[in-house]
């Protein structure tokens, strides 16, 4: 089934905003560990953290990755 260019903009929306709830959680996650360790300086090179550090990495890719689609979509839309 094909979804009009509104129907795909609600849904990149949907997206985009779970993905920011999904950074957002792995950067919490990630500040924990800091916390624990007290401070960036002093926390060891854990999987845990390397694993942290990915994670913010690629769901930041796929959000700029979908934020641009959205925009231009929106544009499509407004044309």
């Amino acid at each position: 089934m094909k979804l009009s260019k509104k129907e795909e903009l609600v849904a990149l929306g949907s997206l985009l905003y779970l993905i920011g709830i999904e950074i957002d959680g792995n950067r919490a996650g990630l500040q924990e560990i800091v916390d624990r360790h007290g401070g960036v300086e002093s926390i060891p090179a854990t999987q845990e953290v390397l694993d942290k550090i990915r994670a913010i990495e690629n769901a930041e890719q796929e959000f700029t990755r979908l934020e641009k689609r959205f925009l231009e979509l929106e544009r499509e839309i407004r044309a």
